[in-house]
């Protein structure tokens, strides 16, 4: 028997645990112990799946990333050695950790930087916009933002994760597995470029067809987050 490896999983913003069941699952089934914990404030809807939006929007970014913190320190005290990972800005999460804690691999799919065409839009001109609006609400406060009774601070707050991202990801040294949607209606295809160019460390870079945003529901990523695991894990299960 070998190590105990942990691979710890994080969903993507406004889902919850049960997008990354199907990878947990599986991976499990093959000896790995695996966390898929949900974010702050998020996996609070009775429906199955589901994250309501008012729940998200009291989110600010220090408290996720606190709370995402939080859950990886107690996990990494359970196993003997550990891979950090996420599906959309999940893995942006993963990378926050990684530049942060000793990890022995990142899994990142789909990983965000820029947006499709119209998201990017929103992405680009959010200082813009957060201060017409401060202006239009006459309030000074970005955290505190209200707008026509709209608590919109946090969420363009957590906006800022997905621009905080290259300061995570460059001077990584980590082995890196990328996963991205050849079909991916929310992300750019230039996040493929940008994250091989970011990324100067020992990496993996697939593209995957079939498959949207959504890549944790696509069987063509077990194979490759296994092998992955294999390759830089220091002991693997017999």
């Amino acid at each position: 028997m070998g190590s105990k490896i942990g691979i710890f999983l994080l969903h993507g913003i406004t889902k919850n645990s049960g997008e990354l069941a199907y990878v947990k699952k599986s991976l499990e089934e093959k000896g790995y112990c695996v966390e898929t914990p949900n974010l702050p404030r998020h996996g609070l809807c009775p429906r199955e799946y589901e994250t309501c939006w008012r729940d998200v929007l009291q989110l600010s970014k220090e408290e996720l990333l606190m709370g995402v913190e939080e859950s990886f320190r107690k996990f990494n005290e359970k196993v003997d050695e550990i891979f950090v990972g996420g599906n959309s800005i999940g893995a942006n999460l993963a990378f926050y950790l990684a530049s942060k804690f000793p990890v022995k691999g990142i899994l990142a799919l789909n990983p965000v930087y820029r947006l499709a065409k119209g998201l990017e839009f929103i992405l680009r001109h959010e200082p813009k916009i957060s201060a017409f609006l401060l202006k239009k609400n006459g309030n000074s406060n970005n955290n505190d933002l209200v707008f026509h009774n709209f608590n919109i601070g946090s969420l363009l707050s957590l906006l800022e994760i997905v621009r905080d991202t290259p300061q995570y990801v460059k001077g990584l040294s980590i082995p890196t597995l990328l996963i991205f949607s050849k079909n991916d209606d929310i992300l750019s295809p230039k996040n493929v470029v940008i994250f091989d160019k970011w990324l100067k460390c020992e990496k993996e870079l697939h593209i995957v067809n079939e498959s949207g945003h959504g890549l944790p529901y696509n069987s063509a990523v077990l194979p490759l987050i296994d092998e992955f695991i294999k390759n830089y894990a220091l002991t693997i299960h017999k």
